[in-house]
């Protein structure tokens, strides 16, 4: 290696959309160090240029030094590829791209890869700043362990959270087994063997359905059928009901008829069928005429989306979120929730004991009592369209705090979903009783409820989880005195942490998300005023021009998306949205209506936003295509929506934002502080 090569100067940029040749290098370099980086599909690469999460290094001459690729999921960056050429090894390629990776977004907690402990890079994460952070074996054939490396971007360790708390259930047919665990050298094996591919960590819960013991009993050789059945039973096998996989059969079986499927896919029919009556996330498999007849009406009826191995992995964090939270699922739906009487033990105790975690009906019974024995107590629940009960909420306050004794959601593919909107309404409790603290002291939560709570910002002490909910909009000591006051004392190290990092953009929208409805006025956040025409603003808020809010609860959901033509107007995320309902057709309002968070912007063609974004319903695709301009869509994410007791008219808008240029407000408008807290507090002062 010349002596000099370490001074060679390198440019770290990403992967443009028109940059077709530099893509091409990217991917012989790929192709080069396959070996150790596991598939990954063109599509990969060419999703995450999109994204702008596609970073390479080149030297003043023009070469490729290396790259990286990573997404960025929840709070943190999560490191895909870091791969540099052999010929530039040592020369700081690791060391530039990791920094720009930081340096690009240091308001996400850290950056978080994982590598096998055999792999010759495992030597080199510390000495670019990371440590480690657990350990587990790999599901590789090698056995080799798996490390989780995190580089801390410095804030406080309140706002780290969980890794990855939602895992998505994954059913996988006989043939992606075969290719994973069998026969992994034969043709078309490479794709599914992303599935387990060290990055992905423990992102997927691989699963079998008891459709595969079938067809493994089916072989002719006794050894191979014993040999596939120890495999298979080092997986999480499902146990649908009779009841459930019975109704998907006939739903399946229908689809399939009618599509003129051939007899010997029926018994894949089944196999689907059994992975969504189990409440399944995806059912991975590389047979595309079961993808092409059953894969749409699998997830309409049952939320199940069937997908190849390749396609999994492309989509990780899209699945991901739409499998956490689908409110498209609730909206136009029978869900409801209302208010339970005394009485109904025995079907509770049915229904919400928790036997897997050691609950006794005994302790269950004596709990029940005690919590419905005081009229300051709710029983609510939540009941699908059939009228089953599938959620237990049961809640009392006093001057101090929402008390929450039961907090039980049904084994159910809406189970995350449930389990986040009963948190925001609890919120919305507590905010209506001017407390700031809610106390979540059932001892016998679900692992998706305490992920959940993890997620919002509850901590653990030993009797509950408490949430602070802090109802200022103001400075940000102000708001960490109310915390400090609402929280447990185990929160005073990091809440001094916090005071000393100050307001900064990731402390701000953590609070913002953790203590709604808290708004921090003195962070470098920013806010925009959102032009949405009266139509949308009914579709998504339930607002029109008599009604502020839907009368049920479900109907307005944690999170949104909101389509628009990407004009050049910059909005960047986090931020907050105050939403201007305009005055031009005949439902025109002509205010500001609504107040939310701001999660995401990503501009992408419609057809790709529809899919990721879907989820979150509302919009159809000819929508989202009307919205576009030049074939690109831009997509607004946001979530926590505050519809405002008082409606801010255009003529009294100006007056509060006289120092911001608002024009006639035809596309996103971004405001200072001073302008949004002004804003904000009129609409929270109550109707007219």
């Amino acid at each position: 290696m010349d002596a000099s090569a370490e001074s060679r100067p390198l440019r770290v940029t990403a992967v443009g959309l028109d940059d077709a040749a530099l893509l091409g290098r990217v991917l012989e370099l790929y192709a080069h160090h396959k070996a150790t980086l596991g598939f990954m599909p063109d599509t990969g690469f060419k999703d995450r240029v999109k994204r702008g999460t596609l970073l390479v290094a080149e030297t003043a001459a023009g070469e490729l030094a290396g790259y990286a690729m990573y997404d960025l999921p929840r709070q943190h960056v999560r490191m895909i590829h870091l791969c540099v050429a052999t010929t530039h090894q040592r020369n700081g390629v690791a060391r530039a791209l990791v920094d720009e990776v930081s340096r690009r977004h240091a308001d996400r907690l850290g950056v978080l890869l994982r590598c096998r402990s055999d792999y010759p890079a495992h030597q080199m994460w510390p000495r670019l700043d990371f440590a480690p952070r657990s350990e587990q074996a790999g599901r590789s054939a090698s056995g080799a362990l798996l490390t989780a490396w995190w580089r801390d971007h410095g804030h406080p360790d309140l706002f780290t959270g969980q890794e990855d708390p939602d895992r998505l259930l994954t059913v996988i047919d006989h043939n992606v087994f075969l290719d994973l665990f069998v026969r992994p050298q034969r043709s078309g094996a490479e794709e599914s063997a992303a599935l387990i591919a060290d990055w992905l960590g423990d992102q997927l819960d691989l699963a079998v359905a008891p459709q595969l013991l079938v067809e493994i009993h089916k072989l002719p050789q006794e050894a191979d059928r014993r040999h596939q059945r120890d495999l298979a039973a080092r997986l999480t096998t499902l146990r649908p009901t009779h009841p459930a996989l019975r109704a998907a059969c006939e739903v399946l079986d229908h689809v399939a008829t009618t599509a003129g499927m051939k007899d010997q896919l029926h018994a894949d029919v089944r196999h689907v069928a059994a992975a969504a009556a189990a409440g399944a996330d995806l059912f991975v498999t590389r047979d595309a005429d079961l993808i092409r007849m059953l894969g749409q009406p699998a997830e309409e009826h049952f939320g199940v989306r069937t997908l190849r191995p390749s396609d999994v992995v492309v989509h990780l964090d899209q699945l991901a979120q739409a499998a956490a939270y689908q409110p498209a699922a609730l909206l136009g739906t029978g869900y409801s929730m209302q208010q339970l009487p005394p009485g109904h033990d025995s079907e509770l105790r049915e229904l919400f004991l928790n036997r897997p975690a050691g609950e006794r009906r005994t302790e269950f019974d004596r709990r029940l009592r005690a919590a419905t024995g005081t009229p300051e107590t709710t029983r609510r629940v939540i009941r699908d369209p059939a009228g089953n009960l599938v959620a237990l909420l049961i809640s009392s306050r006093n001057n101090e705090e929402i008390l929450v004794p039961f907090l039980r959601i049904a084994a159910h593919r809406l189970q995350s979903t449930l389990g986040r909107q009963l948190l925001l309404i609890l919120r919305q409790d507590a905010r209506h009783a001017q407390v700031s603290r809610i106390r979540v002291a059932d001892p016998h939560l679900s692992a998706t409820t305490r992920y959940a709570l993890t997620d919002e910002g509850y901590l653990q002490t030993s009797e509950a989880w408490v949430g602070a909910v802090i109802d200022i909009c103001g400075p940000w000591t102000d708001i960490l005195n109310a915390a400090a006051t609402a929280l447990p004392p185990t929160a005073e190290s990091f809440l001094a942490e916090a005071a000393a990092a100050g307001p900064t953009t990731t402390n701000a929208a953590w609070a913002e998300r953790a203590w709604w409805p808290a708004k921090p006025l003195d962070a470098d956040l920013p806010s925009y005023i959102v032009p949405i025409r009266p139509s949308w603003a009914e579709d998504l808020f339930g607002l029109s021009g008599t009604l502020l809010a839907r009368p049920d609860q479900l109907g307005i959901s944690r999170e949104h998306v909101y389509y628009r033509a990407p004009r050049p107007q910059p909005v960047t995320a986090p931020g907050r949205i105050l939403w201007y309902a305009s005055g031009t057709d005949r439902r025109g309002i002509g205010a500001i209506v609504a107040c939310s968070r701001l999660v995401e912007v990503l501009i992408d063609t419609p057809a790709a936003l529809h899919a990721r974004f879907r989820h979150l319903g509302v919009w159809h695709r000819n929508q989202i295509d009307t919205a576009a301009a030049g074939g690109l869509a831009c997509a607004l994410r946001f979530a926590d929506t505050e519809l405002l007791p008082r409606r801010v008219p255009w003529e009294r808008l100006t007056t509060l934002a006289a120092n911001c240029r608002l024009g006639t407000l035809q596309s996103p408008t971004k405001i200072d502080s001073t302008a949004f807290a002004a804003i904000y507090r009129e609409g929270r002062r109550g109707p007219l």
